[in-house]
């Protein structure tokens, strides 16, 4: 009697820990499925904020060399009006 009682209660035990190990297996495999997909995700961003990074540093790289550009128009235009008001002061002064 008791022996067919433990029995039964093993039998039990044994149902309910194969139900919960394939619980826990399905759970595997549902977070290895996300743990993919979250992966992927991160590749995809990265290679996005690599071209946007790319883009940036080519507008920054422009406005540098505008930089440079304007600061030469400004000593050239400075430059001719130096010579501008050399010239007519020579031109207007009393001699």
């Amino acid at each position: 009697m008791v022996s067919e009682d433990l029995r039964a209660s093993m039998t039990l035990l044994q149902e309910r820990i194969a139900v919960i190990e394939s619980k826990v297996t399905s759970a595997h495999t549902r977070l290895d499925k996300m743990e993919s997909l979250v992966r992927d995700d991160f590749k995809e961003m990265k290679a996005e904020l690599k071209a946007v990074t790319e883009k940036i540093q080519t507008v920054i790289d422009f406005m540098n060399r505008s930089k440079g550009w304007a600061a030469a128009g400004i000593f050239v235009i400075s430059l001719i009006a130096w010579l501008i008001q050399k010239a007519l002061t020579a031109l207007f002064s009393p001699r």
